[in-house]
């Protein structure tokens, strides 16, 4: 029997996406991240850069959270989101947006956003306050909690469900990016 400490971030996605109770959407890379990846020193050894070097995006819990992922065709990337440069995100320094439901929350990386919690640590920004709220979790946790996650249980945790699964892409591309701009202005 194989130890699982010894299974690679590539398989450990793909074995959550394939035992995933709701169907999985995932959205075709447009050509390679592997510049991109390299720059803010990810590797596919990582959940993060596999992410990143194989998908353009992955929609689970039912089409309630689309983590962002690589350059492509249907909606932005996590580089464009976050307006990455020289590796580090400025749309908000310190903090890599990574994920959102369709709810309008927000989930980021922290990069040095926040001194309390280790870099590393997932932050969520509910739709309806302008508060980062640590979960405690890292973000690969987090990639398999929502691919494991049903549609039923999402609600019941009281998450983003009170909108409809994410459709159109580039409509919610736009959303993000009001969302962020509004709490920045803050």
């Amino acid at each position: 029997m194989r130890d699982p400490n010894d299974v690679s971030a590539p398989e450990l996605l793909d074995l959550w996406m394939e035992n995933s109770p709701e169907a999985v959407i995932r959205i075709s890379l447009g050509k390679s991240e592997e510049m991109c990846t390299s720059e803010m020193k990810l590797t596919g050894k990582s959940v993060l850069g596999t992410i990143l070097r194989n998908y353009g995006g992955i929609i689970c819990c039912a089409g309630h959270v689309r983590h962002f992922g690589g350059a492509n065709r249907h909606c932005a990337s996590l580089f464009e989101i976050n307006t990455v440069k020289d590796g580090f995100p400025t749309l908000l320094p310190g903090l890599l947006v990574v994920a959102e439901d369709s709810g309008g929350g927000i989930f980021g990386i922290n990069c040095g956003f926040n001194k309390v919690y280790p870099n590393g640590s997932l932050f969520y920004l509910p739709q309806d306050s302008y508060q980062w709220e640590a979960m405690e979790i890292g973000h690969a946790d987090f990639v398999r909690w929502t691919l494991c996650m049903t549609r039923n249980k999402w609600k019941e945790y009281g998450w983003g469900c009170g909108r409809e699964p994410f459709t159109d892409l580039r409509k919610a591309d736009l959303m993000l990016k009001g969302r962020v701009c509004t709490y920045i202005a803050l």
